[in-house]
């Protein structure tokens, strides 16, 4: 594990551990914020903790707030074991300001007052004409509603904590002289919708939307949602968007190999082996263990409305 190294940057510097006992980091294509949990030989005061950063060489995995700390000495060997989530997970912790936006963009609704630590965004993004924003909606939920009426997509958290609406520069992966551990094909069907609904100005359900994959499998489940006037500009988008947001990741392809490469989100893998066979697919969920037995990395690729 002698590659990742787990920074603790307290009130009085920095402490950088490089010996891991154990890690697990996470991100994935719908979670906003990337998770990181692991055990590293060193001490420190858990109380000075500001935030912790965590390494593949030199580049920025994760950087975050510490949720939970504990230091340990047992024989002798001082460790610490931390929880942390990503600092955009404060996204979807505080609301935006009710209202109606004019013309903005993802600056418009990143650039706020708050002043959120490391937190990123892709810049010189489309402006859409408005956006209705309702009573408590949170800032990660302004962001989605923005990215689905601009790219007519999801967003993304890519690096450690930067914010993004598109794909842009994203590196291709192959895997011909990696070790597999192995490979994965499946699907994910509990929370699809097979018709939705929503009502128009005199209050009729006028509005529907079917989803032929879910009505295919014989899945019956209809869901009536009020009209909500952040869809005002197009009340089926309302419906797409229900419908789409519950279709995640239902189809994938998984694979566990030896070793980290550096994948990101949004990056390509193509890959032929076993029951999966995949040609510049879209990273859509990553894991990377380490422990005593080595580094492994899992990388899944969804099949669904926004990925591949």
């Amino acid at each position: 594990m002698n590659n990742f190294t787990l920074t603790i940057t307290t009130s009085d510097g920095d402490i950088t551990l490089t010996q891991g006992v154990s890690f697990t980091f996470e991100k994935e294509r719908y979670t906003g914020y990337t998770k990181f949990s692991g055990t590293f030989i060193g001490s420190c005061e858990p109380s000075d903790i500001l935030y912790i950063s965590f390494y593949y060489q030199t580049k920025l995995l994760h950087c975050g707030f510490a949720d939970k700390v504990s230091c340990r000495q047992t024989s002798g060997k001082n460790t610490v074991t931390i929880s942390s989530y990503g600092f955009t997970m404060l996204l979807g912790q505080n609301l935006s300001e009710p209202g109606i936006l004019s013309s903005p963009n993802l600056d418009t609704l990143l650039d706020t007052d708050l002043d959120f630590y490391g937190i990123t965004h892709q810049s010189s993004t489309s402006a859409v004409n408005y956006l209705y924003i309702n009573d408590n909606t949170t800032i990660w939920d302004s962001i989605c509603n923005y990215t689905l009426k601009a790219y007519d997509s999801f967003p993304v958290v890519i690096g450690a904590n930067k914010v993004v609406c598109k794909a842009s520069g994203n590196t291709a992966y192959s895997y011909d002289t990696e070790k597999i551990v192995y490979t994965e094909s499946g699907v994910h069907l509990t929370n699809l919708i097979s018709k939705a609904y929503t009502n128009d100005s005199d209050g009729d359900w006028s509005y529907e939307l079917e989803n032929s994959y879910a009505a295919e499998r014989n899945i019956i489940k209809q869901k009536y949602y009020q009209q909500d006037k952040e869809f005002l500009y197009n009340l089926n988008v309302q419906l797409e968007q229900k419908i789409q947001y519950a279709d995640k990741g239902r189809e994938y392809a998984k694979y566990k190999y030896v070793g980290y490469k550096g994948e990101d989100l949004l990056d390509t893998v193509t890959l032929s082996n076993g029951n999966i066979n995949l040609s510049s697919a879209e990273v859509d969920y990553i894991k990377i263990d380490g422990s005593k037995k080595g580094i492994f990395t899992t990388i899944s690729c969804y099949f669904d409305s926004y990925c591949n």
